[in-house]
């Protein structure tokens, strides 16, 4: 099997994230336990942290995997959706798995399921067969820890069969209200089956609501500790050069000082408090020296992401509308962004809230370029279009996002600015178009 037939083979199962939604019958995680048995249960042998919230598991995940690598562990991250490459989801140590072990692997994984043992009323899911094939390459590889995030909330997601040895959950907004429900509350509390009794967690500074549902869940759940970010540990942001924030770190008289967080932005500074919180808990002994070595080893991209040029790009994956005021407060502060001619580049997903997503972002720029970075998931560039336009852009719709792109350059001059942005699918698309994935684990 090459490579090519095995992402040919898991599209050709149901793929939630292209279609949005998720499976909502408890038994079909029952159904994947059984698989992940029939394959000698390969996520058992690795210690697992697991990572649910709206926004910022990515980031949190990739800071905390780059800290426990410098720690001397073998990680394995897992994390979704990718931008350019399928391979970018499953990691081990900082570089993702090679497209001949994807194949290999895959090509187990259909033998797998054409098995009796594997017949458990045949429903399968692309995004179970990727967690599978995740575990499998992280048990073959031999890390001894895997950052694993959660693909949509925590109930009923394929990441839900681990036995982490550590929960984070980082901030929680609404998002995928059509299938985790229309209010915090309902939201909150399926991300809240993350909690497990008797393990320690982790939560990012929430919502007052959200807070409170938490609370109500930790208490029935009863993990081994509950550590708060912004109350248990205590952390500070300060603006410095081109986004980037230094944040101070004190945590039960430990204190740290990082002059730089390694992600733009003045909410990676709680993020880089979270993963710092998570690795505290599970290297108590970690020096700061160790923590600051980590966070400069942290590779994300696509958020906030600023591509020198002529224009300069911009590329963040801000999908929902607390992505688009993180991204706003951003642009509002970017002292490069003053006299510059702005274009947003925008592609939107299905199921989102993109009135809104159009009305934080309209004070930003002029001029919109409507595209369509996923074929089945996504909104037709046209639709997107007739939106900006009455959001008070003035717009233009162009279906391909190399073309959108290559329209938007032109928009915005040599001396201007293209923000790309409205789904991690057109960050990947772009990154693309431009060559930039080729260096990106390097």
């Amino acid at each position: 099997m090459t490579f090519a037939e095995a992402q040919q083979f898991l599209y050709g199962f149901v793929n939630w994230e292209r279609k949005g939604g998720r499976p909502t019958d408890p038994g079909d995680i029952a159904r994947f336990r059984g698989f992940l048995n029939s394959l000698g249960d390969p996520h058992r042998g690795f210690e697992s942290v697991l990572v649910v919230g709206t926004n910022g598991k990515g980031s949190v995940c990739a800071m905390l995997a780059a800290m426990l690598r410098k720690a001397g562990r073998r990680v394995g991250l897992y994390t979704s959706p990718h931008l350019v490459s399928l391979t970018e989801r499953i990691q081990v140590n900082g570089r993702p798995i090679s497209e001949y072990d994807f194949a290999h692997g895959v090509g187990e994984l259909a033998s797998a399921l054409g098995s009796a043992a594997a017949d458990l009323d045949g429903y399968r899911t692309t995004f179970e067969l990727l967690t599978a094939l995740a575990f499998t390459h992280f048990s073959r590889a031999g890390v001894d820890i895997a950052v694993i995030e959660a693909g949509l909330g925590a109930r009923l997601d394929a990441t839900a069969v681990i036995d982490p040895v550590l929960s984070i959950i980082t901030p929680i907004h609404l998002d995928h209200t059509a299938t985790l429900g229309r209010t915090l509350a309902v939201i909150t509390r399926d991300k809240a089956a993350a909690i497990r009794r008797g393990v320690p967690l982790v939560t990012a500074p929430q919502l007052s609501p959200v807070h409170a549902v938490l609370r109500e869940e930790a208490e029935a759940a009863r993990p081994a500790s509950w550590t708060r970010v912004g109350v248990d540990i205590r952390y500070r942001g300060r603006p410095g050069a081109d986004g980037f924030h230094a944040v101070s770190l004190r945590d039960r008289g430990w204190r740290c000082t990082v002059d730089r967080a390694p992600l733009r932005g003045a909410h990676q500074a709680a993020n880089a408090a979270t993963a710092v919180a998570a690795f505290r808990r599970l290297t108590p002994e970690a020096s700061q020296e160790l923590v600051r070595e980590g966070l400069a080893a942290t590779r994300w991209p696509g958020r906030l992401d600023v591509q020198p040029g002529r224009p300069t790009i911009l590329l963040d994956g801000a999908h929902n509308p607390h992505g688009a005021r993180t991204l706003a407060r951003f642009l509002d502060r970017w002292d490069y962004l003053q006299g510059r001619p702005r274009v947003v580049l925008l592609a939107i997903s299905t199921g989102k809230d993109a009135r809104r997503l159009l009305e934080i972002l309209r004070p930003h720029a002029d001029t919109l370029i409507a595209c369509q970075a996923v074929e089945q998931r996504g909104l037709p560039a046209e639709e997107v279009g007739r939106m900006a336009s009455a959001a008070g852009f003035s717009a233009v719709a162009v279906k391909r996002p190399d073309e959108a792109l290559a329209c938007a350059r032109r928009a915005a001059g040599s001396d201007g600015v293209v923000i790309a942005c409205g789904s991690l699918y057109l960050v990947g698309a772009v990154a693309e178009a431009l060559g930039l994935h080729q260096d990106w684990w390097h």
